[in-house]
Order: C-alpha cells, then sequence, then structure tokens
C-alpha cells in the first residue's frame, strides 16, 4: 500500500469518526497508523451474519484519542472504514444486547412475548456533555409505539408514555 492509498484511508477514517460522534476534527488525535493485511473483506469487524469475501484486504489500524475516548479504526480499500466498538444505526438489531433488553423490559410491561416485540428502528447521538452515544430505539407491540432512551451501554428507559398507534 503506497501512501496516497494510506492517506486516503486516514481521511476517510477521520471524517467517519467525526460524523459517527458528532465532533469537531479539531478534537481527534492520530495517536497512531499502522498497516495491517485483513484476512477478509470483514476488515477484523464482521457483522452478524455477514459474508465476506476471503481475500487478503490491504488496510490499517488506527488508534485515535477524542477528548478522554480512545478509539480503534479500522480501514481498508475503497477506502473502507470501521469504528470498533460503536455500531451504526445499520448494525443494531435484536441481538444487540441493549436493544434486546429494552425489547425484553418492554414485553414484561405489558405483558406480551419477547416475539411480540418488533424493532422499528435506532437513532443513535453524541452527547456532547457526557461523551458518550445515546440510542432512541423506537418499539412497537400491540399495535403502539414505544420509545427508549439511554447511552449506548444501556440501560435504556422508557422515554414518556406510548407514542400511541403505528403509523400506516
Amino acid at each position: 500500500m503506497d501512501l496516497t492509498e494510506v492517506g486516503q484511508q486516514v481521511s476517510a477514517a477521520l471524517v467517519h469518526v467525526t460524523e459517527q460522534l458528532d465532533i469537531e476534527l479539531a478534537s481527534v488525535t492520530i495517536v497512531k497508523v499502522e498497516h495491517k493485511l485483513w484476512p477478509d473483506a470483514s476488515l477484523g469487524i464482521p457483522e452478524p451474519g455477514g459474508a465476506y469475501v476471503q481475500v487478503l484486504t490491504p488496510g490499517c489500524i488506527m488508534q485515535m484519542q477524542a477528548g478522554d475516548r480512545t478509539l480503534t479504526v479500522h480501514t481498508g480499500p475503497g477506502p473502507t472504514v470501521k469504528l470498533q466498538g460503536i455500531p451504526t444505526a445499520t448494525e443494531f438489531n435484536e441481538d444487540v444486547p441493549v436493544v434486546a433488553s429494552a425489547m425484553l423490559n418492554l414485553a414484561t410491561m405489558e405483558g406480551l412475548r419477547f416475539s411480540d416485540v418488533q424493532l422499528v428502528g435506532v437513532q443513535t447521538e453524541h452527547n456532547p456533555a457526557m461523551d458518550c452515544i445515546r440510542l432512541t430505539v423506537t418499539l412497537e407491540a400491540a399495535g403502539r409505539r414505544y420509545v427508549w432512551t439511554g447511552p449506548e451501554t444501556g440501560p435504556l428507559e422508557l422515554l414518556g408514555q406510548p407514542a400511541g398507534p403505528k403509523d400506516d
């Protein structure tokens, strides 16, 4: 991998981190950049149920500092960027413990089966005051919508009363 490609991957990683955490570029420091030959196209961070081309994939592993938070970023061709430990909204599903916990709490609270609770969506938002990611999880059960919120590590709390009937 030449220096131009490394530079493109570092730039893409910085853009990804600032967008994911909703922070200014000036608040991110690159601590270390190492060349990495990933064993497949997952860049060392496979998504559950994902299938990846089994080919050696050149990239980088980077350590970055954002405030008091240390981040690990994996990159590959394209450039492709993955931020370790902070799933994007599209990676949230019923298998993520904090989401499953909210679903189980709702089922218990409403006297329903876990399978009766559906995940509608997850939004992430950086909370600069606490330097953490907050989740807003929208669930649906028995024809009503419920919104749960809290830190990415949980626990999530019900935000007010049920949001009423689901939108059709």
